[in-house]
């Protein structure tokens, strides 16, 4: 029942996200593939396979509910329908799931956002709110994630936000896959400086509250390269500390300590 709530939480996982968030331990996996397949058969799970990426070998295979596993986690497990991650419509989650040309984006975001859920459960906190950017309302409608702005539109990857014993947080998370293309980076968070000094996050859910936005890199140098982009932009000059960066790497490893703001200083996302 772990695989189906882990499912339900963020829509989509691959095996490495079952050890992620400590369902399976063994090094073999075999287990772990085995009652992936039971699953499968009870009609519990879909799968979608991405084929070999050159220089990483066959992708990891993509995992979700289908509306049987939705109906039991419901109707036995007494889970509330609303608060489970699956596509309403069969149409949305056959385009959702089908082979997306982001995977690797995709895994990031799914990795980066798991590992701040099972920071919250550590706390024993609860998430209030998450959606993900490959989360549609209807196949030719905005993303889930997205923020109306006086220029454009906002997008950003997920959307968190929580309550803890001292105050409610509300995070906008980026993930950049980006090896070179720092210019779409910067028009990234160009756009996000707008969404800050506009308050349209916080206005779009009501909230009386600021937001914060999380920037994981795959890549450090990428990251080093847009806390420089922001120190000579003005601006940044006073919502620099609004954004806080991380490596995907150091995410996996610990998602509360060891951010970094845009002056490059060691903070944490308490």
């Amino acid at each position: 029942m772990k695989t189906l709530e882990l499912a339900g939480r963020i829509q989509y996982f691959t095996i490495d996200h079952l050890y992620q968030a400590g369902i399976y331990s063994s090094p073999s996996k075999s287990t772990a593939r085995g009652h992936l397949r039971d699953l499968k058969n009870y009609g519990f799970l879909t799968e979608s396979h991405h084929g070999v990426s050159a220089g990483f070998g066959r992708l990891p295979t993509l995992y979700g509910l289908t509306p049987k596993a939705v109906k039991y986690l419901v109707d036995v497990e007494a889970h509330d329908i609303e608060k489970i991650k699956v596509s309403k419509s069969q149409k949305n989650q056959e385009y959702e799931r089908r082979s997306p040309r982001d995977y690797f984006h995709r895994v990031g975001v799914l990795d980066s956002v798991l590992a701040c859920l099972l920071l919250l459960d550590k706390r024993g906190v609860k998430e209030d709110f998450l959606e993900l950017y490959f989360r549609l309302l209807g196949m030719h409608q905005a993303k889930r994630t997205a923020i109306e702005l006086e220029h454009g539109r906002l997008e950003p990857d997920a959307i968190l936000r929580f309550k803890t014993e001292e105050k409610e947080r509300f995070y906008l998370i980026e993930f950049y896959e980006d090896t070179t293309d720092q210019e779409r980076i910067r028009r990234s968070i160009i756009r996000h400086a707008e969404a800050i000094h506009s308050g349209a996050p916080s206005i779009a859910f009501g909230l009386n509250i600021g937001h914060r936005v999380l920037m994981i890199f795959r890549h450090e140098h990428m990251a080093r390269s847009t806390i420089k982009f922001m120190n000579e932009t003005p601006e940044f000059s006073d919502i620099g500390d609004r954004f806080l960066f991380k490596t995907h790497e150091s995410i996996l490893a610990d998602a509360f300590e060891n951010w970094a703001n845009f002056r490059g200083l060691e903070t944490n996302i308490d």
